[in-house]
Parts: C-alpha cells; structure tokens; sequence
C-alpha cells in the first residue's frame, strides 16, 4: 500500500497540538481587543464624548472579540496544519489585514447610519485609522502564528490563554 498526503496535510509536519489551534485565536483577540479599546478611548471618550459611552462601549468590546474570534478561526481553518512555516505566516497576514480592512469599511458604513465613533464628521480618518494598523500588523501577526520564532514569542506574550 502506498502512502498518500490528503490534501489538507502538510507533508512530514507534526501533528497539531491545542495550543496550535488556540494560538491563532488568542493573538488575533490580542491584537484586535487592545485595538478596539485604543480606538474607544480616542474616538468614544476623548473626540466624540458627546455620543453615549455605553453604546460605544459594547460596540468596541463586542467588535474586538467577535474579529479576533473570526480571524483566528479562519486561520485555523485555512492554515493551522495545511501551509508550513512562510507559507503559513503570509497567510495568516493575509488573513488577518482581509478581515479588518473589511471591518473597517463596514464599521465606517454603520457608524456613518448611527453616529457613534465619527464616520459623517471625519471620515477619512475614520477610514485611516482602520486600514493602516490592519495593514501594519498584518505582518506581526502573521510572523506571531506562522513562523517558528514568532510561536515562541507569542507563547510568552500570551502563554497564559495558550
């Protein structure tokens, strides 16, 4: 009988363990809760305090959590045991700038329709400041969960929710 790789395996990879699987996630819940709470506090408390603290507030913990979740399940889905080492980093960073870029353009067209965080006074900046740290972190996120070195970083950073 011949050995075969079904499509899904990465030839001579190890097997994948659970913190394999909940790397992905905690550093995309990192990286996305920490962003959203920067954002709340710049947008919602100091430019916009007129807006209700409360609204913005579920808004940004609830986007940064459902995002960081969506991220890291995409890569596990994507990549986790099917893309080794470089391979595996640029797609995660792919992944990762996809999912905010398109975050940022939907935030941008719900908050332009509710008015919580500036989308009608100041779009452009709105727009700038979703785009560029999606497109900036996209590469530490991918090196984070991608590429060897970058696993025993983000196991020290984050070893405690891995």
């Amino acid at each position: 009988m011949e050995n075969t790789l079904s499509a899904t395996q990465v030839p001579n990879s190890p097997a994948i363990t659970g913190r394999d699987i909940r790397r992905p996630i905690a550093v995309a819940l990192g990286f996305t809760l920490v962003w959203e709470l920067l954002i709340l506090n710049f947008w919602g408390f100091e430019v916009f305090s007129a807006a209700k603290t409360q609204a913005q507030t579920v808004w940004a913990l609830t986007c940064g959590v459902a995002l960081g979740a969506l991220i890291g399940a995409a890569v596990n889905f994507f990549v986790t045991g099917r893309l080794p080492g470089r391979a595996a980093a640029v797609a995660s960073a792919a992944i990762f700038a996809i999912v905010l870029t398109t975050c940022t353009f939907l935030c941008f067209w719900i908050d332009h329709k509710v008015g919580l965080f500036g989308a009608r006074m100041e779009p452009a900046l709105f727009i700038a400041i979703g785009l560029v740290p999606a497109v900036l972190a996209a590469p530490v996120y991918g090196w984070l969960v991608g590429n060897e070195k970058g696993k025993v970083w983000s196991d020290k950073i984050l070893g405690w929710a891995i």
